[in-house]
């Protein structure tokens, strides 16, 4: 019997989609943590950079993180451990009038 390999996806809404090639969930493997997942995440569409991190890395605090729908502060980003089927969902705030 082989490794099995954890997978988690990550959802992205409909104005984030077009820095990711049109996906609305990107599946990724061998990620334990959220930071980690998140740089994968930037390493496959690197386009979603600039609308999800600083220029230090820190994800914007106009951007809304869920795990599996709870919503997490970015005091928590470094701890949290994704497990395999875990959702995370990233939501910019929208602005407009």
């Amino acid at each position: 019997m082989g490794d099995r390999v954890m997978s988690i996806v990550i959802e992205l809404p409909t104005t984030l989609r077009p820095f990711a090639s049109g996906e609305a969930q990107v599946a990724l493997n061998d990620h334990a943590s959220f930071n980690e997942a998140l740089d994968s995440l930037i390493a496959r569409h690197p386009r979603l950079k600039s609308r999800l991190v600083t220029g230090s890395g820190t994800v914007y605090d106009f951007v809304s993180v869920f795990v599996n729908d709870r919503r997490v502060g970015p005091d928590e980003f470094p701890e949290i451990t994704l497990g395999d089927g875990d959702v995370v969902t990233l939501v910019p705030a929208m602005a407009g009038g």
